[in-house]
């Protein structure tokens, strides 16, 4: 899932994760005034984060999330460097911020968007993105069930159930 936010005054603005790193270092080179404001990734695989915090790549002993094709324990070397050369800051999002954006980009969107694909979704939705401006979420990944949605939508319905 990635997120670009364009300034009409200066340059073009991303929010972005995943292959993303790689769309705007073309954008980078193609223009020279793209920077990705924002790389989002789960609470519990913050690799990114974590080698970013160390200034190399480092390797977590563990991962864990609803957004499984975000899970890696380190990231690559390339990843990395695009991520050190085009990203103004990383966020993460929990679990549950992640299941809200696929079951919101499923109501309201009508897109069937896996955990991982909706990530930067869910950091809009959480308010950690700065909504300034026009944004438009390009939306990635559709390997999820339709029984994975309704089972999201079922926890859901049990956990607001629990908080009335």
């Amino acid at each position: 899932a990635h997120i670009m936010k364009f300034d009409p005054y200066c340059s073009r603005r991303a929010s972005m994760g995943a292959d993303a790193e790689y769309i705007a270092s073309i954008c980078c080179w193609s223009s020279g005034e793209t920077r990705v404001k924002i790389h989002r990734g789960p609470y519990w695989a913050a690799a990114m984060k974590a080698s970013l915090d160390a200034g190399h790549p480092v390797t977590l002993p563990r991962t864990a999330s609803v957004a499984d094709g975000l899970m890696a324990v380190r990231p690559g070397d390339l990843t990395f460097e695009h991520v050190r050369a085009f990203v103004d800051r990383v966020i993460t999002v929990e679990d549950d911020q992640i299941i809200n954006a696929v079951l919101w980009t499923f109501a309201n969107a009508k897109i069937v968007a896996e955990p991982s694909g909706a990530a930067s979704v869910a950091a809009v939705l959480s308010h950690q993105v700065d909504l300034e401006g026009p944004i438009a979420a390009i939306v990635s990944g559709g390997n999820v069930g339709l029984e994975t949605i309704a089972g999201f939508k079922e926890s859901r319905k049990t956990s607001d159930a629990g908080n009335s």
